[in-house]
């Protein structure tokens, strides 16, 4: 479950940004295969947006389930992630509004 608010956080933009790719990619195993570069992944995102939504949505889904305080730390995480490549986008910033809305 971590690891969708991980690829979550890093595909609110709709862009994967190689600092992003480089820090997660222990974690990217069950989403886009264990030998995926960072070319395929970017590949794999653009072919799969209307995916990438949903998977977006069933975060916050599944963060309305969680206690409070989880719930903080998992939206403090997506926001560190968020900003991994040394800025919050405005569509990174909705995102997170989202979770917390």
């Amino acid at each position: 479950m971590l690891g969708t608010f991980v690829v979550g956080a890093m595909l609110a933009d709709k862009r994967v940004d190689e600092t992003e790719f480089e820090l997660l990619k222990p974690r990217f195993g069950k989403f886009f295969g264990d030998a995926a570069s960072y070319d395929e992944c970017v590949e794999i995102t653009r072919n799969a947006s209307e995916g990438v939504d949903l998977l977006v949505e069933g975060v916050k889904d599944v963060l309305a389930e969680l206690d409070e305080d989880v719930r903080e730390q998992v939206v403090l995480v997506c926001l560190m992630i968020c900003a991994i490549d040394g800025k919050v986008s405005s569509a990174e910033k909705r995102w997170i509004k989202r979770l917390i809305g």
